[in-house]
């Protein structure tokens, strides 16, 4: 059977994530009230709660994958999913799985994870684990908390970003939210 390389999947997981780091730089825009809202993305096979509509970024479009990044950054936390939809038929092991969440964690920068375990929604067909860093940043400190998701024919990072401390409440109901629209996919 068909698969994608890897190798085209990593870099287009990393692609999506510097833009979705990015998103989690910019100030907050808007209205600091949060909407929460059901966000559909039929191209991405997903639905989740977000605070307040999000923007989708199309990061790379070939024969082989398509990538997006999906957020918004809302009262201090960015809310992002991040997904490569591969045109054909992908590995989905612990091998792979291993290697996706490893070229991901290491964008983050220097962090240290602090929790690892089963994601906060389990996906029908997928390997997914969910996870809390600890990152250091020019910034400061800052937290990751979130799930990663990898299927035939989708990868999935769920995740949110804020500042060291406390985690806002606004974060176990994004990541909790998150379904995908055909489980068949």
């Amino acid at each position: 059977m068909p698969h994608v390389n890897r190798k085209h999947l990593f870099a287009a997981s990393l692609l999506v994530l510097a833009t979705g780091v990015a998103i989690g730089q910019r100030p907050p825009t808007g209205s600091p009230s949060e909407n929460w809202r059901t966000y559909k993305n039929e191209p991405g096979n997903f639905s989740v709660l977000f605070p307040n509509e999000p923007k989708d970024n199309t990061e790379q479009n070939t024969d082989a994958i398509e990538s997006h990044s999906v957020g918004i950054q809302q009262t201090g936390v960015t809310y992002v999913v991040m997904y490569v939809k591969a045109k054909q038929d992908n590995i989905a092991d612990e091998t792979s799985f291993n290697e996706y969440k490893d070229a991901m964690f290491k964008q983050f920068g220097d962090c240290k994870v602090q929790k690892e375990g089963k994601p906060s929604r389990e996906l029908k067909g997928y390997i997914g684990r969910g996870y809390k860093l600890s990152c250091k940043q020019r910034r400061g400190e800052v937290t990751y908390s979130g799930n990663l998701y990898l299927g035939k024919h989708y990868a999935y990072t769920v995740i949110t970003m804020f500042p060291a401390g406390g985690e806002p409440l606004g974060v176990p109901r994004f990541t909790n939210s998150f379904t995908l629209l055909d489980s068949n996919k």
